[in-house]
């Protein structure tokens, strides 16, 4: 065997593969990789696994060609045998949160999901989603015109703080919850710093291994069960008629829907990831954008596509969409300076 023991293999979609390399590293490969990985699994050394390649193929004249073929292909990744500098690697990736401190570790943030694990069945799941969009709307459209400018005292409004934060761990194990529900691996929940800003995250890695349909509800799973927590807030308010329960259910329900907002690394994003099959989707769009300038801006000599697929469609306008906001943003930044100066 010439690749680690510890890798696994699960279908990404219908052309690639994911590969787990057993420690911290996931990677979309195609079926030529993936049919050469189970040829170094099932070689003793390079001279076999080149005579087994040449069984099917001929693009490779040589053992010594062989080699440095796979090398230069999974060298680096830490799935060759004895390549540890896939770890290496790993340190040194930027990550989207720094400085994170794990406050709920793996074994409590497992057992703590098993209570909310009824709430993912398949079956319920989608059905109690919608219900808790509608009854979202439903409280927004009727109670959202009252007047509740300095309704809460300074007690109500640090409890109403406290009931907010209490629903964002809750958002955090509901991820956990599903991941769990539905066989993938996970880690703990903790805060760090996107940029310069606090958030709670999850550690779902787990999520990578699991069909597309599994991977979207895993990551509705934060959103739907903080809707219904809002809710149930919503409820309590019609029961006892206080203004904080009503506020608390504002606030969590608004914080709960804006995390669908695909053009920062919010849930929505990782959902437009998963629905478009694109893990990279910021890198991939921009990609896709800079292809079409330079084809239709520049006097290169690039080869015409022979068509253009829905996928790419949606990658470009996703692109342009959100550029333009950076644009209004960074517009709207200029103003309020050269207001405050000028």
């Amino acid at each position: 065997m010439l690749v680690s023991p510890h890798i696994e293999f699960s279908e990404y979609d219908k052309e690639n593969y994911m590969l787990h390399n057993g420690r911290s590293r996931y990677f979309i490969i195609n079926e030529d990789s993936y049919d050469l990985i189970q040829i170094l699994q099932e070689a003793r050394d390079f001279r076999h696994a080149y005579d087994l390649y040449c069984d099917t193929n001929d693009d490779i004249t040589s053992a010594s060609e062989f080699e440095h073929h796979v090398k230069q292909l999974f060298s680096g990744k830490g799935i060759l045998l004895g390549d540890e500098t896939g770890e290496e690697a790993v340190s040194k990736t930027k990550r989207i949160v720094r400085l994170r401190l794990t406050l709920i570790p793996e074994k409590l943030a497992g057992a703590l999901s098993l209570l909310l694990s009824p709430l993912y069945h398949k079956k319920v799941f989608p059905v109690l989603f919608l219900a808790a969009i509608a009854g979202s709307i439903l409280i927004f459209s009727h109670y959202g015109n009252l007047d509740l400018t300095y309704a809460l005292t300074k007690e109500e409004f640090w409890f109403m703080i406290l009931f907010f934060m209490l629903s964002v761990i809750i958002h955090e194990l509901g991820h956990i919850s599903a991941c769990r529900r539905y066989g993938g691996r996970h880690g703990g929940i903790g805060v760090g710093l996107y940029f310069v800003f606090p958030v709670f995250w999850a550690d779902i890695h787990g999520i990578w291994m699991l069909p597309k349909k599994e991977r979207l509800y895993i990551n509705m799973a934060g959103i739907y069960i903080q809707l219904l927590m809002g809710l149930f807030f919503a409820a309590v308010y019609l029961v006892f008629r206080k203004l904080l329960f009503l506020e608390s259910c504002f606030l969590i329900t608004s914080a709960a829907l804006f995390q669908l907002w695909p053009f920062v690394y919010l849930d929505g994003y990782w959902l437009m990831c998963d629905w478009l099959d694109t893990p990279n989707l910021n890198k991939v769009s921009t990609a896709k954008i800079k292809q079409i300038f330079q084809y239709y801006l520049t006097e290169k000599d690039l080869e015409r596509p022979q068509s253009i697929t829905k996928k790419e469609i949606l990658l470009f306008l996703y692109a342009c969409i959100n550029y333009s906001l950076l644009l209004l943003f960074a517009f709207y930044l200029v103003i309020i300076i050269y207001r405050f100066f000028i």
